[in-house]
């Protein structure tokens, strides 16, 4: 009897959990008594992941009062492995720019594969096409430590990139920055900048480690820019999700992209998990909370 009640807990959760996930979408497609998005008008902007259709449904309900007129999204497919979904990152585009009429709309994938396939089929809803790139994605046989080999795949995914007439945005690792084993590779991400009109570089893992260790990440890539700082843009990243290698508190979250704010940076990405969607609520509950005690300009 026992075994039976464990199994009929177990059978109780999977199905609320999807008559939950059933309920965000219905909600989402409808636009039902959701207060309207974008109204937090803060500087700095956030860069918001989106990589399933539970995450697209909490972007269109749960979220939506928190995010900001300048936050913009990042749709993500191939990641780490497999082809992009190109079908799938127009559908989601489609109903983000339904809820968000003036968002920033990226779509994000890893290798060059799926860098050309991306952008030969993505609808100009887009703004523009992340190439991320990280060691041990199977989909990423071109990734290499050596700068120069970095260098050409970056400019070879800006070509692809710019052909078909979208922005390209590199999204580097960011294990170079400190991690003492890579510095032999001398990564500059002030010269990989220069073949990408944008850069969100993973930083997580410094925040992770502390607020301390974050900030010495980010004054070593302001470095590096120099004064290309004032032309060409870029993010670091924080992860609010718990289960990621690299997932912090939402204090320690919040503490990191402080230090980012307070070297004027424009903005942060914030991975999160539709798992824990009340961890990125409160994330920009906070953010938002401390746009607003500032004086009026």
């Amino acid at each position: 009897m026992g075994h039976r009640a464990r199994r009929l807990r177990l059978c109780w959760r999977r199905w609320s959990r999807y008559v939950g996930l059933a309920a965000l979408l219905l909600l989402s497609a409808c636009g039902v008594s959701e207060p309207p998005g974008l109204a937090h008008a803060r500087d700095f902007a956030l860069v918001i992941p989106i990589y399933n259709d539970a995450g697209l449904a909490h972007a269109r309900s749960t979220l939506r009062p928190h995010i900001g007129r300048s936050d913009a999204f990042m749709i993500v497919s191939g990641n780490n492995e497999g082809e992009a979904n190109v079908a799938w990152l127009n559908r989601a585009g489609g109903f983000l720019r339904d809820t968000y009429p003036e968002a920033r709309l990226f779509a994000a994938t890893s290798g060059l594969e799926n860098v050309a396939r991306v952008a030969a089929g993505l609808s100009e809803l887009f703004e523009g096409v992340v190439y991320v790139y990280e060691p041990n994605f199977p989909n990423q046989p071109e990734f290499s430590w050596e700068f120069a080999a970095t260098l050409e795949q970056f400019a070879a995914a800006a070509e692809k990139v710019r052909a078909a007439g979208f922005r390209m945005v590199g999204k580097p690792t960011g294990r170079p920055i400190l991690q003492a084993n890579l510095q032999r590779y001398s990564w500059n991400y002030g010269e990989l900048a220069k073949t990408a009109d944008e850069l969100f570089i993973q930083t997580q893992t410094y925040c992770r480690d502390s607020v301390r260790t974050f900030s010495r990440a980010l004054d070593t890539v302001i470095a590096q820019y120099g004064p290309l700082g004032d032309t060409l843009r870029w993010v670091p990243q924080v992860t609010v999700d718990p289960e990621a290698p690299n997932g912090t508190s939402v204090a320690q979250a919040r503490a990191c992209v402080r230090a980012a704010q307070a070297r004027g940076l424009p903005g942060a990405t914030l991975w999160w998990s539709p798992t824990y969607a009340a961890r990125a609520v409160d994330f920009l509950e906070a953010l938002n909370a401390d746009a607003a005690a500032l004086p009026a300009r």
